[in-house]
């Protein structure tokens, strides 16, 4: 049992709640959009999607930065830690330091003045913030999205089974980490002496006996994470909820790196591999992933495979225990501040996860080993890519040889990344690292920070993940009394898990405040038996004096068997005592589909599509003018709507049932399809008091769920 929705009761949503007219954005390298274009990110799809409901594009502020923690204490800029370009990896400003510098406290507008080594955009960006800053004195923000923790947490430990921070002092190499680089310096050295270096780097972990290092258990992942995301974000929304008096604040989540899908290319590869697949570079220091790179690369048979199916759960205790941990935040804010906070929680399925067959994430380009030998000697072996100038020559350099350093690095991880804005972070890495007198001598001017840098975008939301961010912030809105144009829907469910191991909050995103009309009337009969089931039959046997009514959620043509398809998905609050009856089936479904044609937004639609049918969204000549037009035809899959785009932007479908609270919305990328099941497969749970029953599965066209209360806690029986 677990709790689906910590942030307490909903505000009452009226067609009179105040519009959305200034955005704030504070946090780290998921909230800044790592490698993503401006049009892409998440905050300007929000920001496009209350535009389109208010007529008016709200302004907006984002001091969110790439590698940005949680800081213990805000601190005013110095040269070296000045608010670089936004995708280049660095801690600070924190998110603490940023929230003050919305404040205006003195000395912390330093951050937005320009600097020497700044882009031409970025020196744009930095006075376009800095302006509408000045603004908060007469008109503060009323929307402000924040995430956090990630970074203090270290990314890297999502990947790496043994502990990065016990017995740590800030900044320095974790004891287990230590243990592997003393292990793997013995083993080079022992192999230059028989090879004259020849093997060093992928030699040393070949050689490299592995350290029998603990694991953490579940347990004590759970404590990190209680640790390093709850508190902070704790302590960062007692700071933000005073900040901005009235203010709505969206909290986004976090998400599962490797998911179910991503099991059988993470077989093929070499698991050194993956340690490179955490968002790199943040939050662990070159000698943390020199260690983690080290050990993984020495992993070999049952060993490995260990390894690649562990990456996966740990990546679904790292989403699902985050998201539980950062909602018990946002309730306790709500207590504290009023209900003006509300948590949005990503979903991804089993295929969206880095390297399955969807993948929400940017990865690498296809590594060869010769490559994996690359890294692992610059990060471990490669000293002559590292300074090793005496202090006096290095000061009269000018720390040439750390920028030559930095550059070398950077080319190696350049020639991997597949992101959108790679070319912006390298022109302003190395106008900052390699052609300023402060950069160079930054203490973190090296070839590791310089790869790193170049990789930053490996593990972060490509635009189809973007987009996932998007389609949760709109439903925590919507919570929280925002209106919109159309209706707020979750797109898809995540996969049914086992009932030992099930993943809190089957439905990651909410739906609408607004319910669906219902098929027909509650039957209040006090939930006695039933002649014939007739369809889907739902019954709430809970009393009224432990819940006057409850919340089912129900995703139909989503099973086990058929985990990529996307799922219809409805809700129905019942009354105590209350049963209700869906529909059995439904043959057909009506359609929308939205896209852009530069700044223009473009419908079409409705069209009727059988329940095995195809839509196409395409671009057509309507005489001399072109036209978007969404034609449906003939199926080509067994129980499943196919949905194309062949238009050249992302498009998003809208398919609703009628008479019926099922809707299916999701977001096809150019030139792409989507599959969303018909099946006559029921997945069902309850919501009772803000708790989440384990969900159950029926199939059939005539099935029947009922809640009842055993041993003082909510089930459903089918």
């Amino acid at each position: 049992m677990t709790t689906n929705d910590p942030s307490g009761p909903a505000p009452q949503a009226s067609p009179t709640a105040p519009a959305v007219r200034k955005i704030l954005a504070l946090g780290d390298s998921v909230m800044w959009g790592q490698g993503l274009r401006e049009a892409h990110k998440f905050v300007n799809l929000v920001r496009a999607d209350l535009a389109a409901t208010a007529g008016a594009e709200p302004t907006i502020a984002s001091l969110a930065r790439s590698g940005a923690i949680v800081d213990a204490a805000t601190r005013p800029p110095v040269p070296t830690e000045s608010w670089l370009f936004g995708e280049l990896p660095r801690t600070y400003p924190g998110i603490l330091t940023q929230l003050a510098i919305t404040a205006q406290e003195p000395g912390f507008g330093d951050y937005l003045s320009p600097n020497s080594w700044d882009t031409p955009s970025w020196k744009d960006t930095k006075a376009e913030v800095a302006q509408e800053i000045a603004s908060y004195s007469q008109a503060p923000p009323d929307l402000v999205l924040v995430d956090g923790g990630a970074n203090d947490f270290k990314a890297l430990q999502i990947v790496i089974p043994w502990n990065l921070h016990d017995g740590e002092t800030p900044g320095s190499v974790s004891p287990n980490a230590r243990i592997i680089l003393e292990a793997a310096e013995a083993a080079r050295t022992a192999a230059s002496l028989e090879a004259h270096e020849s093997t060093a780097g992928l030699g040393a972990a070949a050689t490299l006996a592995l350290p029998a290092l603990d694991w953490l258990t579940d347990d004590e992942f759970r404590r990190l994470i209680d640790r390093f995301v709850f508190e902070r974000m704790r302590t960062l929304l007692a700071a933000l909820g005073p900040a901005f008096p009235s203010a709505r604040v969206v909290v986004t989540a976090y998400y599962p790196i490797f998911t179910q899908g991503s099991l059988g290319a993470l077989a093929g590869l070499p698991p050194a591999f993956a340690a490179l697949l955490s968002p790199a570079g943040h939050g662990a220091n070159p000698g943390e992933t020199a260690a983690a790179l080290l050990w993984a690369a020495g992993l070999k048979g049952k060993d490995a495979e260990k390894y690649t199916n562990w990456l996966v759960a740990r990546s679904a205790l790292w989403a699902s225990y985050g998201a539980k941990k950062l909602g018990e935040a946002v309730a306790e804010a709500n207590a504290r501040f009023g209900s003006r906070f509300a948590m949005a929680v990503p979903v991804f399925g089993p295929e969206n996860g880095a390297l399955a067959g969807r993948p929400y994430l940017w990865t690498f380009t296809k590594l060869a080993d010769s490559m994996l030998r690359e890294i692992l000697r610059l990060f471990v072996g490669g000293r002559a890519a590292e300074p090793m100038a005496e202090p006096a020559a290095e000061a009269f350099l000018d720390g040439a040889l750390n920028a030559a350093a930095f550059a070398t690095g950077n080319a190696l991880g350049f020639g991997l990344a597949t992101d959108e804005v790679r070319v912006a972070r390298r022109r302003a890495a190395l106008a900052y690292y390699f052609s300023s007198s402060v950069g160079r001598n930054d203490p973190d001017t090296s070839a590791t920070t310089g790869f790193k840098t170049a990789v930053a975008s490996v593990g972060h939301p490509n635009p189809a993940g973007s987009r996932a961010f998007a389609q949760a912030i709109r439903a925590a809105l919507s919570w929280l009394g925002v209106p919109f144009r159309t209706p707020v829907q979750a797109t898809a469910i995540l996969p049914l898990p086992k009932p030992a191991d099930r993943v809190e909050g089957l439905l990651a995103a909410e739906t609408d405040t607004a319910q669906a009309p219902p098929v027909q009337e509650p039957e209040q009969d006090g939930g006695g038996e039933h002649q014939e089931r007739q369809g889907l039959v739902l019954t709430n046997n809970i009393p009224s004096q432990v819940a006057p009514s409850v919340e089912f959620r129900i995703a139909q043509g989503s099973t086990p068997d058929a985990p990529g398809l996307l799922a219809f998905v409805g809700r129905v609050t019942l009354e105590s005592g209350a049963q209700m009856t869906l529909p059995r089936d439904h043959e057909t479904a009506q359609a929308k589909a939205t896209t852009l044609d530069g700044e223009t937004t473009l419908f079409a639609g409705p069209a009727t599509v059988s329940r095995t049918g195809t839509l196409r969204a395409e671009m057509v000549l309507e005489g001399s003018a072109p036209a978007f037009r969404m034609l449906s035809g003939a199926g080509t899959e067994f129980q499943a709507i196919v949905c194309e785009n062949t238009w050249r932007e992302p498009t998003r479908f809208t398919l609703e049932r009628p008479n019926s609270p099922f809707r299916a919305i999701f977001i096809v990328d150019e030139g792409g399809r989507a599959e969303i099941s018909t099946a006559q497969a029921w997945t069902v749970f309850a919501i009772v008091n803000g708790i989440t029953t384990a969900p159950v599965t029926q199939t059939g066209k005539d099935v029947a769920f009922e809640l009842v209360e055993e041993n003082g806690e909510p089930r459903i029986l089918a």
